[in-house]
């Protein structure tokens, strides 16, 4: 299975609260605010130990790491599952 399945498996299954939680991450937004989210699959840096989905909100560019070919799908949902539900990556704007 390529990353590409996995990232199309996970949104795919994902419930509607997770769903949104997602959109957010990858957009700022739990709203449908851009007309596509590009994805990047992303190689890993020399001495570069962060292994998780990461995004940027301005331009809707969700970055996967290349790493997670290595890994079960199993592992690349947890790890995504962990990163939307920490929030960590909330803010609110007044």
């Amino acid at each position: 299975m390529e990353l590409r399945d996995y990232l199309n498996g996970f949104v795919r299954e994902l419930e509607p609260e997770m769903l949104k939680l997602f959109l957010r991450f990858c957009t700022g937004s739990n709203l449908v605010v851009k007309d596509k989210i590009s994805v990047r699959f992303t190689a890993a840096e020399l001495g570069d130990n962060v292994r998780s989905p990461t995004s940027h909100t301005c331009g809707c560019v969700l970055e996967i790491p290349s790493t997670y070919a290595k890994d079960s799908y199993v592992v690349f949902k947890s790890d995504f599952k962990s990163v939307l539900q920490s929030r960590y990556f909330e803010m609110d704007v007044i």
